[in-house]
């Protein structure tokens, strides 16, 4: 199903007009079957080749910070580049095996997860501290994607996850503040969802509290990515699509389309057109 607002084929023309390969796999993956024929060989191959640059990259499960070879291995690109796995549906659970494990070496022994020094300081200003704020982010993050992957992993290391993942939660359980959304950066709230329907259920009262976190947000003005990682988390969740939640999200995103030469998409964080939120938004609103 399409949302009404949503031109599907305006939409693709844009990514693919001005998409690179990581963004076309993307939509190759998610929309394969909906892909006009002249499209689809181009996606196809920039599937194989964004794959094979993941896989180039790999040093025993890490991956280096912006992706590029020499960097010093950095723990939110690694997760992030889990979560892209899953999204593209990717098969290789030895790899996936592989990379949880570095992220589970890595966590500290009092749960959170921070970036080195020499990462860090590759960072923006923001994400590139060593506050409280920070490690509460890097944790919530790592902790909502490792939590995407039971079904691709090894028995004893599903095991290590429930184990690492209960010290996550348990470390940011004492970071919320008074009406539950936790310290800092909001969108640390955002990431977190999968995380807490993976240990309490989608129809206990943690999630129900952070559902409520989450609705407080959708009251305020918040861009089309803050929209969408909300969204996105429900949804990988298992929460069903017609939740008043999510459609209030799509909702949202309706109103904050662009329309311009043959192309619709969506801003991204800077406020310009971007291919990787429109492909995001399109997850959300084509089901």
């Amino acid at each position: 199903m399409v949302s009404d607002s949503l031109d599907f084929s305006k939409c693709v023309n844009y990514v693919v007009d001005c998409g690179q390969d990581s963004d076309l796999a993307r939509l190759h993956s998610q929309f394969g079957d909906q892909i006009p024929n002249g499209a689809k060989s181009r996606m196809g191959k920039a599937y194989t080749d964004y794959i094979l640059n993941i896989k180039s990259l790999e040093s025993d499960g890490a991956f280096p910070y912006g992706m590029i070879e020499g960097k010093p291995a950095s723990l939110t690109v690694t997760a992030i580049v889990l979560s892209q796995l899953y999204e593209l549906k990717f098969g290789d659970t030895a790899l996936i095996n592989r990379s949880v494990s570095w992220l589970i070496d890595h966590q500290d022994e009092r749960g959170w997860w921070l970036e080195t020094k020499l990462v860090r300081d590759l960072m923006p200003k923001w994400e590139g501290g060593e506050n409280t704020s920070v490690k509460i982010y890097h944790t919530a993050l790592i902790t909502g994607i490792l939590s995407l992957f039971d079904s691709y992993l090894e028995d004893d290391l599903r095991m290590k996850v429930d184990d690492t993942l209960n010290r996550a939660l348990d470390f940011l359980t004492r970071m919320r503040t008074e009406n539950g959304s936790l310290i800092g950066f909001p969108q640390s709230s955002w990431v977190l969802t999968p995380a807490i329907a993976r240990k309490y259920g989608v129809q206990s009262n943690q999630f129900s509290l952070h559902w409520s976190v989450l609705n407080n947000f959708l009251e305020t003005k918040i861009p089309a990515i803050s929209i969408i990682w909300i969204a996105d988390g429900l949804i990988k969740s298992g929460i069903h699509r017609q939740d008043p939640l999510i459609s209030r999200c799509t909702k949202r995103l309706a109103g904050l389309m662009f329309t311009n030469s043959g192309h619709q998409g969506w801003l991204g964080g800077d406020n310009n057109p971007s291919v990787s939120t429109t492909i995001s938004a399109m997850n959300i609103m084509v089901y």
